[in-house]
């Protein structure tokens, strides 16, 4: 890791004020970028870490050190505990599919014989206050954040389909996402990649009774985020695409029955036709 470092602020580090801000932060984005590829690449079973000291891969290294992204810790276990898909056939029958743990390890609780991990939304979801419509009570079903939609014409048939995960997120999300599709006509790719909001705390009894905060993409722009804290709004702002989700979209021509899709380029994910 001290090779890596080294040959990844090589020549820069010089040029840079002795502890100023530019040199911190320099060796700082150096060692985040070490750490990850130590985590996730460095064992004693390889000789991986030669590779990591080849020149193409220091260049690699040093341009992401000089990007100025935002810091990422790295980490085993990726976030997330929710998974979403959306499937529209050529006769034009869709379906919007979501699925979630609730917390990473759900339950911890699987099926025997199914390998299927049962979910958390009990702990979740539900509260612990005496006489609430939602508190914890045998056979009751927990509040949750899971939903997904298809939008449909007044003939019934499909125009859109889509959901995504995050949360509380979820049912702002799609808000907006169907704002996008159908009062300002994006395509599916625009609408899911276009900046997004948010507002904390939801309804996740871990969370009622924090601070409000409205959190923005950064993307809404100077004049947009002026306007909001002007209002009174309590905002916070994030990176240009790290407002949360993961949503998908399939919209349906309204007169040809044409697919055109779109996936979130905020998480893996992807857009296929067949």
């Amino acid at each position: 890791m001290v090779l890596q470092q080294l040959a990844i602020v090589e020549r820069r580090l010089g040029e840079l004020a002795m502890l100023g801000p530019d040199a911190v932060e320099l060796m700082a984005r150096a060692a985040v970028r070490c750490f990850a590829d130590r985590v996730e690449r460095v064992s004693s079973e390889t000789d991986e870490w030669r590779r990591l000291l080849e020149r193409d891969a220091i260049a690699d290294a040093a341009r992401e050190a000089a990007s100025r992204e935002p810091l990422r810790a790295p980490a085993l276990v990726r976030g997330g505990d929710t998974t979403s898909f959306v499937a529209v056939d050529e006769a034009g029958n869709a379906v919007s599919f979501i699925h979630s743990l609730a917390f990473t390890w759900g339950a911890r609780v699987m099926v025997p014989g199914t390998g299927l991990m049962l979910n958390d939304r009990l702990g979740r979801g539900a509260y612990l206050l005496e006489g609430h419509p939602n508190c914890v009570a045998p056979r009751r079903r927990p509040m949750h954040t899971l939903n997904a939609w298809i939008a449909a014409g007044v003939d019934g048939r499909p125009l859109a389909v889509g959901n995504t995960p995050g949360g509380d997120g979820q049912v702002q999300w799609n808000v907006q996402l169907i704002s996008h599709l159908f009062d300002h006509g994006l395509d599916p790719q625009e609408a899911v990649d276009a900046p997004r909001f948010s507002l904390a705390p939801g309804s996740d009894a871990n969370a009622i009774g924090t601070p409000l905060a409205l959190t923005c993409e950064s993307r809404l722009g100077t004049r947009t985020l002026a306007a909001l804290r002007d209002a009174g709004l309590p905002v916070t702002v994030v990176g240009p695409m790290e407002g949360g989700g993961g949503a998908q979209v399939v919209a349906i021509g309204a007169e040809r029955g044409d697919l055109l899709g779109g996936s979130d380029s905020r998480q893996d994910g992807i857009a296929v036709g067949a």
